[in-house]
């Protein structure tokens, strides 16, 4: 509960804080945040690309802080798209594709978690104590999968632009389908790990080492959990293409 309270304290001094926590829809504490945490280092985006973006949440604090932004959000579960267009309408230029991200075009089986923001590619390990601790998975489902430069092939990125992924242990894969997307991307959020949450799940170390060998060097986190023991288990962990400053 205090560490609720204290992050809601923080998001409510920064600009904007109080209409982003009481009037935005839908509305993170966790998303205003990291975005705000991103603005404050003085970086500013005119596109966005938001992989894992569930219904909205990231999409909506993102366009609160940069306003001049296209975003393109991505999300696999179709009832979930469906609430992520209707809570993104009132946002010009947004754009929604239904599609899991991975290094192949085609289709994947896909694991709907009890807690929709934990749905992923990968099958959950059988633990206790993590993360996922409280939630299940509720069925598997045929959905599409496309690689980042397949799917924005015929979109026009407009730069500086920041890759966002959240997609709960798929991010590594979702790199590798990124090859001419990355050059366009001054800087990179991602969800990473130090403790597996689902089978095969790479750890920050192994992401780390892929995006250094792209020119992308780690700046600093942006977001942490910790798990049951007190031990960082996950962080929001943020690169730039060129370390401080982020220019290409």
């Amino acid at each position: 509960m205090l560490k609720k309270i204290t992050a809601l304290s923080e998001a409510l001094r920064y600009p904007g804080g109080f209409n982003a926590m009481t009037k935005s829809h839908p509305r993170s504490v966790t998303s205003w945040l990291i975005v705000n945490r991103l603005r404050a280092m003085g970086v500013t985006f005119q596109t966005i690309l938001d992989g894992g973006a569930n219904v909205g949440q990231f999409a909506r604090a993102a366009h609160l802080c940069f306003p001049e932004a296209t975003i393109f959000s991505f999300e696999p579960l179709p009832d979930i798209a469906d609430q992520l267009e209707a809570n993104m309408q009132d946002v010009a230029g947004h754009q929604v594709l239904r599609t899991a991200l991975g290094s192949y075009d085609g289709e994947t089986e896909f694991h709907r978690n009890s807690y929709s923001q934990s749905s992923s590619i990968l099958p959950m390990l059988e633990k206790q104590g993590g993360l996922l601790d409280g939630t299940k998975e509720i069925e598997k489902l045929s959905v599409p999968i496309g690689r980042f430069d397949t799917l924005l092939k015929d979109h026009t990125i407009q730069t500086p632009a920041l890759l966002k992924l959240d997609l709960q242990g798929n991010e590594l894969e979702a790199l590798k389908g990124a090859e001419k997307t990355l050059e366009k991307c001054s800087h990179l959020l991602l969800e990473t790990v130090f403790d597996q949450e689902y089978i095969d799940e790479p750890l920050f170390e192994e992401i780390w080492v892929f995006l250094r060998d792209k020119r992308f060097h780690f700046e600093r986190p942006l977001n942490f959990s910790k798990g049951s023991d007190g031990r960082i288990c996950q962080m929001d962990a943020l690169f730039s293409r060129s370390g401080r400053g982020g220019e290409p």
